[in-house]
């Protein structure tokens, strides 16, 4: 019995830095959304870790935050739909708390999802987000307006060498 209830309050220990941890997300991804309500724009990139900004190429990242704030436009609400935490230990990658956060948000021209993964560790133990997926049917829509006029247009693409292609 007494081995059982040890095990039990380890456990329960254990978990409160668990739930801390995915509390502590929750609250940088708020200040991450509070940011872009007052601001406006896509967001700044002070909240984006260095792991997304080496990881984008800066010409296109500018590029998908001015197309989400076309067919979005601002930001103007968000709620917590789901959540996920998972502290990783590994040898050949990133070791930390990752917490992936879905919003259900609201904009001025439609409403939307977007999903967070903010990541920390003991050498970067601010939460920061390293990956950011937004979906709206505003994007969709202008995606697709995109495609449709690219594919409407006579000029030849010029193809992509791949290699080992003339073997």
């Amino acid at each position: 019995m007494l081995r059982v209830l040890g095990i039990v309050l380890l456990l329960s220990l254990a978990s409160c830095g668990f739930v801390e941890g995915v509390d502590d997300a929750k609250a940088a991804a708020a200040t991450f959304f509070d940011d872009r309500i007052k601001e406006g724009g896509p967001g700044a990139d002070r909240f984006y870790s260095s792991h997304f900004m080496d990881s984008v190429d800066p010409e296109e990242w500018e590029s998908i935050r001015r197309l989400v704030q076309k067919a979005n436009g601002d930001l103007r609400s968000y709620s917590l739909d789901t959540w996920r935490a998972q502290d990783k230990v590994q040898t050949n990658g990133l070791s930390g708390m990752f917490v992936t956060l879905t919003y259900k948000t609201t904009y001025t021209n439609g409403e939307g999802v977007e999903t967070l993964i903010l990541f920390r560790n003991d050498d970067n133990p601010e939460y920061k987000v390293m990956y950011h997926h937004f979906n709206s049917e505003s994007i969709n829509r202008l995606v697709k307006q995109g495609i449709d006029e690219a594919a409407s247009k006579p000029e030849v693409i010029k193809p992509i060498a791949v290699k080992g292609a003339g073997k």
